[in-house]
């Protein structure tokens, strides 16, 4: 799927929103903040001969971390009694911790900064924009070397996606791993959602080219405080910036754009 234009990201009209404009930083969130529990949810089969490689691949990679000096000989027999241990008196637990320890490897090192496709979804703008009383921002993804052009595009599905243990317990490579973090339960296939993964600096703020912002969007039900505080952050902004306010149609459910003037 080619990337769009233009992404969204509704907010609301606290600080850290001030921050995305006056400062030109935006916040990679960690998976653990969600509001969906099934988000970054993966399923690892863990049947049989297969387990027990694992488990033992893992306990021999912990004996040579604790044990540098120890001979390959020493190692395979200290994981090799391990292993058996693990597998006569806590099979069914190792396996379900060894999951929970996969996920929380992977998870806990990504940060995730999530983005629309859409700037006029009315689901979108009650859910992220404080009940349309926020804003929508908007940015350009055809800016050179931003982080914006890293974007990648959602899978929605019904089942969570399969991932391979064997690979996975390497913990190498993560970004080549990226897709139980780009996939989401099709109920929300609304939000047509792209996201930018950091498995790099992980989560917190990163900064943007001014250049990379190009409109903020009131939102029809926006106060006239809000609005005269963010309109102070629009005309504050290096460079000049589009503004359109949203308002709610007179003939069906949608929302409809107007471009007015920051000096208003």
């Amino acid at each position: 799927m080619p990337l769009p234009p233009l992404l969204y990201r509704y907010r609301n009209t606290g600080k850290f929103t001030e921050a995305i404009i006056t400062k030109r930083e935006v916040f990679f969130a960690s998976p653990a903040s969600f509001n969906d529990p099934f988000d970054c949810g993966f399923h690892i089969p863990c049947h049989g001969e297969f387990i027990k490689y694992i488990i033992r691949k893992v306990a021999l990679k912990s004996v040579l971390n604790l044990h540098p000096k120890v001979s390959d000989k020493e190692a395979n027999e200290a994981a090799e009694v391990v292993t058996k241990k693990i597998l006569s008196d806590h099979h069914d637990e190792a396996s379900n911790q060894f999951k929970m320890m996969l996920c929380r490897e992977f998870n806990d090192k990504a940060g995730v900064l999530c983005l629309a496709a859409t700037n006029s979804d009315i689901l979108m703008w009650s859910h992220y924009a404080d009940c349309h009383k926020g804003i929508c921002l908007e940015f350009r993804t055809d800016i050179k070397d931003s982080i914006f052009n890293k974007a990648e595009p959602f899978i929605y599905s019904d089942q969570y996606p399969h991932l391979d243990l064997d690979e996975l317990a390497e913990f190498e490579q993560l970004q080549n791993w990226a897709t139980w973090m780009l996939t989401k339960s099709s109920h929300w296939s609304y939000e047509k959602e792209w996201r930018i993964l950091d498995f790099d600096s992980g989560p917190g703020l990163k900064s943007f080219d001014s250049s990379c912002l190009s409109t903020v969007i009131l939102g029809c039900c926006i106060s006239d405080e809000d609005r005269r505080k963010v309109l102070g952050w629009v005309r504050d902004y290096p460079r000049p910036l589009c503004l359109m306010q949203a308002r709610k149609s007179s003939t069906n459910f949608s929302i409809e754009f107007t471009k007015i003037d920051a000096k208003l």
